[in-house]
């Protein structure tokens, strides 16, 4: 055989071979996106622009507190990093100066301090990743970047910009020690074992005290991280007593007074008191309470103790408790309205007065409470949800004027900056930097509430298309399932596949929105039910098909009318719900699910641990009936997956959910979207996605 033969067989053989391998990767129901040679549009143009403008939504972020003479705060807005721009706004005119555009390069990474009325100062790090101190005066015009040369790592900036916490050493031994900046001299103030560094971290006004919440891991045990991932195994299980539980044992606040010789810190430990935890810790102004946000063990039914899983991460509920500058107990907040576990934060606004941002029912809300009288009451402010910020939300006070400016958006108003005066009046609007889009935003929102059962009744929204009548009658709805688990779900702006509250009804699809049990805002009994026995990959699947019997029996919608759409945690939640009840929903779209629950076990094995009430090897079979990857031949409801090929979710995983959908003929597509994560972020991505997930709804659900 001649050469040129021979080399022409090896070309067919190697081109077959890499056919082959590609349909194995990309069978028929499978499109990869690559983000460089985008699909074409499969909705008309008309609405493909309308996609565009309602997802062309400005974030909208106070950077940090209010000028020390309550006139100015600075906010960034804009649709990515390189579409953002930085402002003064004026409180009062809602007037906006733009600030020297070098910011983008300098994002803040901590707390914005003033070092007078007209210059702020933060941390941030150079392109090198070494720690820098910006200076942004407001008359000059242009910032300044300012190289450290410090040794460790800034962990805080005082109010005033004085001094700097910074934490230094090797992962077995760390130094804690504090920079005065004009003096130029660091202070080490004590050391501790790795892993032991302050998880909150408060100063006074004046820079001169410090408070902090740590955890002091005995180096016995920080040395040994197997050790220690065993003690969190058995702890998440319910097995360790609370007396002998690790998290409450080293759980610690400490004060430092910096003025003095002596720093040594004075301590007050979680384990003299009554099982809960020291979460967070924030100082009164004169420097003379300081507030701590408490979080308790949580144990659901069937464990024999009680859990501070993760620090915490997973406790039944909040409160506050008020102590002197010698950490004594002087005051307690605690309320239903106050006790969401993650979704709350308190400050002081005075010396006796404080704010607290919670999650309570389907919104956030703004609380006062006065510490001398007593007087706790809700603020008035619209219904809708604050933005988050590096610690707590997007709520700042004033000094003086007795107003809140907060960062807030709804299901009918993308996000903006208002003001609200604490005397009862309504917010303010400051802001416009979405003005177009609320414009296009055209839907009626309605409160509902759901008589699922004899003695189960859930609230939620229905999210339909401007000028729908209330109730509807025979309209395509979608019961929208959300991120988790845990978390809030609460009225906010949203409009993209994985958030669809302001897209799907804009496009004639209704949307319920409709927490069920495993949610905070509804008190720690209906927070931990999800955790509860073998209640995990059931109780809000079993809860979510009976809301969609409710729409049916109040003829809401017909039984080809109601779909089913989320993403992580949410995308489980569908995943699990159509494996489940196979004949219920006419649709489903689920994005970045888990698949697999031995699989995310790996990932997140505390979590799971906590949520699964055992271990993958203990109880295989448990594990197997909420994954729905090993159920996939039970789908018999047309849906649609997408998913992001660096998502720390397997990608493989749902190529072979989708492949054993494929078996029963159910009809089923995957949309692979290239050098996406865990959630769709290049704007191309979002817009093709959103279009497949409304042609998707419109094949399978009736009109």
């Amino acid at each position: 055989m001649s050469k040129i033969k021979l080399l022409v067989l090896v070309l067919i053989a190697a081109g077959v071979s890499a056919a082959v391998y590609w349909f194995n990767q990309n069978p028929p129901g499978v499109t990869v996106i690559n983000p460089t040679r985008q699909p074409k549009p499969i909705l008309e143009p008309a609405e493909v622009e309308k996609i565009r403008t309602l997802q062309n939504t400005n974030e909208v972020y106070l950077l940090g507190g209010v000028s020390p003479d309550d006139t100015i705060v600075m906010v960034i807005a804009g649709t990515g990093e390189d579409s953002s721009n930085a402002y003064w706004l004026n409180l009062q005119t809602g007037q906006r100066e733009t600030i020297d555009a070098k910011i983008r390069e300098f994002f803040p990474q901590g707390e914005i301090a003033w070092s007078d009325h007209q210059t702020a100062v933060y941390i941030s790090s150079n392109a090198n990743g070494d720690p820098v101190l910006v200076t942004v005066p407001r008359l000059a015009g242009e910032i300044k970047v300012e190289a450290l040369g410090i040794s460790g790592r800034p962990l805080s900036l005082a109010p005033n910009g004085s001094r700097l916490l910074l934490e230094s050493g090797t992962p077995d031994r760390m130094e804690l020690a504090v920079l005065d900046r004009e003096t130029g001299q660091t202070e080490t103030l004590h050391s501790y074992s790795g892993g032991s560094g302050p998880v909150s971290i408060a100063w006074t006004a004046d820079g001169n005290k410090l408070a902090l919440v740590r955890y002091e891991i005995p180096p016995e045990i920080a040395s040994h991280p197997d050790k220690i991932a065993e003690m969190a195994r058995q702890e998440a299980l319910g097995h360790v007593p609370l007396k002998e539980n690790q998290y409450l044992a080293t759980n610690i606040i400490e004060i430092i007074d910096l003025r003095g010789e002596d720093n040594h810190p004075m301590t007050l430990h979680a384990a003299d008191g009554d099982g809960y935890l020291f979460k967070e810790v924030s100082w009164s102004p004169d420097g003379q309470l300081l507030l701590v946000k408490m979080v308790s063990p949580s144990q659901p039914a069937g464990r024999t103790h009680p859990s501070l899983v993760a620090l915490g991460a997973f406790a039944g509920r909040s409160s506050y408790r008020f102590y002197d500058a010698d950490l004594h107990l002087v005051k307690t907040l605690d309320r239903p309205e106050t006790e969401a576990p993650s979704i709350s934060s308190a400050m002081f606004i005075s010396p006796n007065e404080v704010i607290v941002t919670s999650a309570y029912g389907l919104s956030m809300r703004l609380s006062y409470f006065h510490l001398e009288s007593g007087e706790f009451r809700v603020l008035p402010t619209e219904a809708g949800t604050f933005g988050e910020r590096l610690v707590g939300f997007q709520v700042f006070a004033t000094h003086r004027s007795r107003q809140l400016v907060y960062s807030q958006s709804s299901f009918q108003h993308p996000p903006e900056i208002y003001l609200l005066d604490l005397e009862g009046s309504a917010p303010k609007a400051l802001s416009a930097f979405n003005a177009e889009v609320a414009a296009v935003n055209q839907i009626r929102v309605d409160e509902v509430s759901f008589q699922l059962a004899e003695n189960t009744i859930r609230t939620g929204y229905l999210i339909q298309p401007a000028g729908a009548d209330f109730p509807p009658q025979n309209v395509p709805i979608i019961v929208h399932h959300q991120g988790g688990p845990g978390g809030a779900l609460t009225n906010r702006w949203g409009a993209t596949p994985e958030d669809p509250f302001s897209l799907l009804p804009n496009f004639g699809i209704s949307v319920l929105f409709m927490p069920f049990s495993g949610r905070e805002g509804f008190g720690p009994e209906f927070y931990l039910a999800l955790a509860d026995r073998d209640n995990f990959g059931q109780i809000d699947m079993d809860e979510s098909a009976l809301a969609v019997q409710y729409l049916w029996k109040h003829g809401y919608a017909d039984e080809n009318q109601v779909g089913v759409n989320g993403c992580s945690y949410g995308g489980y939640v569908v995943n699990q719900s159509i494996t489940q009840y196979p004949d219920l929903y006419a649709a489903a779209v689920s994005q970045c699910s888990i698949m697999d629950m031995v699989d995310y076990w790996e990932f997140n094995p505390y979590l799971v641990t906590f949520y699964e009430g055992s271990l993958p090897e203990n109880r295989p079979e448990e594990y197997r009936r909420d994954s729905p990857l090993s159920n996939a031949d039970m789908v018999r409801t047309p849906v649609l997956l997408m998913q992001g090929t660096e998502d720390f979710l397997p990608v493989k995983l749902v190529r072979d959910f989708r492949s054993a959908v494929a078996a029963t003929e159910t009809p089923v597509e995957l949309l692979v979207f290239k050098n996406e994560g865990h959630s769709l972020s290049l704007p191309s991505s979002k817009l093709y996605a959103a279009q497949q997930q409304i042609a998707w709804f419109r094949r399978y659900l009736s009109p």
